[in-house]
């Protein structure tokens, strides 16, 4: 009999179960930063927007997806950030920002430069992106909002931290600046 997705309610701090070392980077992270985070944790990799809605219901905010790029020639990466049900029109995208012809990035690209898989991509893992090859852009409704959401560095969990830090602390600990998508 298949698993039934299930989410805890709203955790503080780290988990009290064995991490990865990409998860404990994270939270390593948040905790040097002193941001203050909240979480909730999946019994098992979320797999259908009913299973994403779950978490965002307890949350109390939309889900986003992450979604990465590359120039056809893999000179450039992107790293977009918007609200799971916005819709990305990439021709506008690449118009509006002088960008050629992309294509989503490989499996190989995520786990050269991210050290994460598909599926996994979390704006953290941008901690990974050491020779600052890609460049972020987020849609500029989600910065309004009063909290972030991502992954810590691993799909089984979600964490939100306050708008503010996330822009005053984690943005510019990650070196990464923020473009409007």
């Amino acid at each position: 009999m298949e698993e039934k997705f299930e989410v805890s309610d709203i955790l503080t701090g780290r988990p009290d179960r064995e991490i990865s070392d990409k998860e404990k980077d994270c939270y390593d992270m948040l905790e040097k930063l002193g941001i203050y985070y909240e979480r909730v944790e999946f019994n098992i990799f979320p797999e259908t927007l009913e299973d994403l809605s779950k978490s965002d219901e307890k949350l109390k905010m939309p889900g986003i997806k992450n979604l990465m790029f590359k120039t056809k020639n893999g000179s450039q990466f992107f790293l977009l950030v918007l609200a799971r049900n916005e819709k990305l029109d990439i021709k506008e995208f690449r118009v509006k920002h002088g960008i050629p012809k992309i294509e989503m990035a490989k499996d190989s690209d995520l786990e050269n430069i991210l050290n994460t898989h598909s599926g996994a991509v979390s704006i953290t893992e941008l901690m990974y992106d050491k020779d600052n090859k890609i460049k972020l852009f987020i849609d500029e409704k989600l910065l309004e909002e009063e909290y972030m959401r991502f992954h810590p560095n691993e799909n089984l969990s979600t964490v939100k931290i306050k708008m503010k830090d996330f822009k005053e602390k984690l943005i510019p600990y990650l070196e990464h600046e923020i473009n409007i998508l």
